[in-house]
């Protein structure tokens, strides 16, 4: 008996001491796959990590797109020895909602080129391994495993493979190319155009193409994307999204339609700053010029700047006969109040561009402080139409007068509102024009500018310089003061919809602050209009106090990134929280969490967020990106083993936990129903 007992213990200790290439885990099984038995002098060899999935689940590319983490492999080999970075095979599009990521369904192999050294004294050696990964289904379970295997020296010529070479060598021809080309890319408006190399591909017939970016960022991950081939080259098109870097690196799939083979592509593209290849009129900087001043002409029209620019035009009839050389003038002074406008926008454009922000016409609408000035210049403007505060110098009094003692530059000014009152505005033929001066040198970038300008100026300036044109207009009359006060109404929709605007950016906060802001400017214009003071000194007083309390809301618009704050989770905090009776909504998540990222769509919705805040039910994240131990122990609480979790804590009663995939109306339901 004893000697069996020994025997046993013995090959239990053999067997422990055997290196480990598989290991079973609770939704995965993996293994360590070498394409050798016995190894020679710097002669590489394959050794692949596969990981076998529970049916549904799937693991991530070296991009995983909006969510997910990378499978990471830590080499410990012999002295010597060295290893490869991950051979990636081409991925599949995984989608969620609008959560789209790159991966492999049900298994995935990480292939790894191994290079012995030059020396080989010893008769076998170990290759050990340490992986993490990370398998998803509706849960995303973080999962790793440390392996080895044992290769022998070769005493023969030649080394002695494994059963596993044939899939190997299959995987490896999976692997994708890389052609020694380049190709380019270039900016076309929203999209981005990548050009693949002169006469790759263009024998086969393709009936599908795939494009994955292996840095992220570069394109809108999911977004609809064509092809089509022209002169000899295959271009892709797509949503960009991305600083515009000299370099992109891609991986592109292509499906050839008579034998149905796959084949991948890894390719470097490079960033071309000329015009897009794609024929017609927006070839030639000529055509993209006069798009630009078709754009900037179309843009009078529109409701903003309409009402101020037919204002001052009607205002300059009655008086055309005797001050045409005023009005010259004036028609001058207005342009290049335009053109100034137009390239301080280029400018700062150009500086954000160069900074890596993705900007467009009418950037600066996204910035709430720029909202709310807006808001108080459409109603400071709307005012004055109205009749409520008067300020000749813009618009010109009931009898069109024109003072040659007024300021000059009060057409300048008028130039650089009207700017401004069109930037929310885009007419025919700017988006084009435009598009395309992103995508170029500084240099083009004024020019098109400058043609929006010359054709946003042209009907005033026009005006200014031809007395002839002033026979299309109506002649002065009493009808001007109904059509003034008339063309206040644009002025108000327009601050109603700034407002609306506002409330997407800054919450009902800003909403309330900037409405407090406009009623001080009424306010302002009808004190200082009943009660102005005589005293020059009490004047700028009054005026300074009138001025602040306008202003002064200005300073709480701010944007509302979010309505309430999110705490962080503690054990502690949760029992603190519950021992005050306060109901508290708890979410376990993860950077690297697709399901998490889909549904945080609805749980950080700004509806969802002012129902927290108006139950004042305190939001506790449990971060779970990096191991923390305290939220592992939470989740297995609930029996989890990973993220996402959802658990709401009434003020009295039993926690509720919620579906792993949420929306709006299953969280209102919970809080209401858990409330009562």
């Amino acid at each position: 008996m004893r000697f069996i007992a020994s025997a046993v213990l013995f090959l239990v200790v053999l067997i422990q001491s055997l290196p480990a290439t598989q290991a079973t885990l609770e939704y995965t099984q993996v293994e360590l796959l070498s394409e050798v038995e016995t190894i020679k002098p710097e002669t590489p060899f394959w050794v692949v990590f596969k990981i076998t999935m529970k049916p549904g689940w799937h693991t991530y590319w070296k991009n995983p797109g909006d969510s997910g983490m990378e499978t990471l492999l830590t080499w410990d080999l012999p002295e010597g020895f060295s290893a490869s970075p991950i051979q990636w095979l081409p991925p599949e599009t995984l989608t969620l909602g609008p959560v789209v990521s790159y991966g492999y369904s049900n298994e995935s192999f990480h292939l790894v080129q191994i290079t012995p050294p030059k020396d080989l004294a010893q008769e076998s050696y170990s290759l050990k391994l340490k992986a993490d990964w990370l398998v998803c289904e509706e849960t995303c379970i973080p999962e790793s495993a440390s392996l080895s295997l044992t290769v022998m020296t070769s005493k023969e010529k030649d080394v002695l493979f494994t059963g596993h070479k044939a899939l190997i060598d299959e995987l490896v021809n999976e692997l994708p190319d890389k052609p020694n080309q380049f190709g380019e890319y270039r900016l076309n408006g929203e999209n981005i155009e990548f050009y693949l190399p002169e006469g790759l591909l263009i024998d086969k017939k393709i009936s599908e193409v795939s494009f994955y970016p292996e840095e992220k960022g570069s394109i809108k991950n999911g977004s609809a994307h064509h092809w089509f081939i022209k002169d000899n080259r295959l271009i892709i098109s797509m949503l960009r999204d991305f600083s515009a870097p000299d370099r992109i690196t891609s991986l592109v799939k292509i499906t050839d339609a008579d034998n149905k083979e796959i084949k991948a592509y890894q390719l470097y593209f490079g960033k071309v700053h000329v015009a897009p290849i794609d024929g017609g009129l927006s070839d030639s900087l000529w055509g993209i010029l006069l798009f630009a001043f078709l754009g900037g002409l179309i843009l009078n029209a529109m409701p903003c700047v309409f009402p101020v620019l037919s204002l001052k035009a009607v205002s300059i009839a009655g008086k055309a006969k005797s001050h045409q050389k005023f009005i010259r003038q004036q028609g001058l002074l207005y342009t290049l109040g335009v053109f100034g406008t137009f390239l301080a926008m280029a400018s700062i454009l150009i500086l954000l561009k160069s900074s890596g922000e993705s900007v467009g016409w009418g950037f600066q609408m996204q910035n709430p402080y720029f909202i709310a000035f807006m808001a108080y210049l459409m109603f400071f403007v709307g005012l004055n139409l109205s009749g409520f505060t008067s300020l000749p110098a813009l618009f010109g009094t009931t009898q069109a007068s024109i003072d040659e003692t007024k300021s000059p530059w009060s057409s300048f000014w008028i130039g650089v509102l009207a700017v401004l009152v069109a930037t929310p505005c885009t007419a025919p033929f700017m988006g084009i024009a435009i598009g395309y001066a992103l995508g170029q040198s500084a240099l083009i970038i004024f020019l098109v500018f400058l043609a929006l300008g010359l054709g946003f100026a042209m009907p005033y300036l026009l005006i200014s310089l031809i007395p002839l044109t002033l026979r299309l207009l109506p002649k002065p009359g009493r009808w001007m003061e109904t059509f003034k006060e008339f063309m206040a109404f644009p002025m108000y929709l327009t601050v109603a919809w700034l407002l609306w605007v506002l409330v997407q950016q800054s919450g009902s906060r800003g909403l309330i602050t900037c409405l407090i802001g406009l009623i001080g400017m009424a306010f302002s214009f009808w004190f200082w209009h009943r009660f102005t003071p005589r005293s020059v000194p009490v004047r700028i007083m009054i005026s300074l106090f009138l001025t602040g309390l306008t202003l002064s809301p200005m300073i709480y618009v701010k944007p509302a990134l979010n309505l309430i704050q999110t705490e962080k989770f503690s054990r502690h905090r949760l029992q603190e929280l519950r021992a005050q009776g306060r109901p508290v909504f708890v979410y376990a998540t993860a950077a690297w969490c697709i399901t998490c990222k889909a549904n945080e769509i609805a749980l950080k919705s700004p509806a969802m967020q002012l129902t927290f805040k108006n139950q004042d039910i305190t939001l506790l994240e449990a971060d779970w990106t990096n191991q923390d131990p305290e939220i592992t122990d939470y989740l297995k609480s609930f029996s989890r083993s990973g993220v996402p979790l959802y658990v709401y804590y009434p003020p009295q009663g039993d926690a509720i936990i919620l579906p792993q995939l949420l929306t709006e109306s299953i969280i209102v339901g919970t809080l209401t129903n858990g409330g009562k």
